[in-house]
């Protein structure tokens, strides 16, 4: 039987949305079951983030951060899955200062690398209004002059944010001024 919407079937397509909304009320009961701890490994683990650094990362858990930034096989630049963050994008986003710092002296590190909107943790930092932030990948060589999906640079956002302290050390910098934002 056709089951499109014409009216052709009708049984059947009342037989299959009951089957549906017992498949999902089954679903929603194991979903319950589950921790709030669950869900953050599933969606973790299973949706966003395959490296093992990430999960450490945002599980605040710093003994495997430690323990995987002096591993030899851990990829210091791997990108998660849909953001393409690296280790210190999620550092920077996460505005701790202590971790940045620390992914800071992972030989191998990609401190320019950039996510899917092309952002770099400069960017990200300035974003954020973070001016420590901001000084730290600054005297680790973070490149001023990166412009992100829609033009801007990390000196475009501090005055967005209206963060002088941040503007101030950028512009310190002598960054490239003639960069014209996309969008602004």
């Amino acid at each position: 039987m056709l089951k499109f919407g014409f009216g052709f079937g009708k049984k059947n397509v009342k037989k299959d949305l009951s089957a549906e909304k017992k498949n999902e009320n089954e679903q929603l009961k194991y979903f319950d079951q589950l921790s709030l701890s669950d869900i953050h490994a599933f969606n973790l683990n299973d949706l966003i983030f395959e490296n093992a650094l990430h999960i450490a990362i945002l599980d605040d858990n710093k003994e495997k951060i430690d323990s995987l930034l002096q591993s030899k096989k851990n990829n210091i630049n791997k990108k998660d899955s849909i953001k393409h963050y690296t280790p210190l994008h999620l550092a920077v986003y996460l505005n701790d200062i202590t971790l940045t710092n620390q992914i800071l002296t992972v030989k191998n590190l990609n401190i320019d690398e950039t996510d899917t909107d092309n952002k770099t943790a400069l960017i990200i930092a300035s974003m954020m209004g973070n001016s420590q932030i901001v000084q730290t990948l600054l005297n680790h060589k973070s490149s001023i002059n990166c412009t992100d999906n829609i033009g801007c640079t990390a000196l475009h956002y501090t005055i967005l944010n209206n963060d002088r302290e941040s503007f101030g050390l950028i512009l310190g910098r002598k960054p490239n001024l003639n960069f014209v934002d996309k969008v602004l």
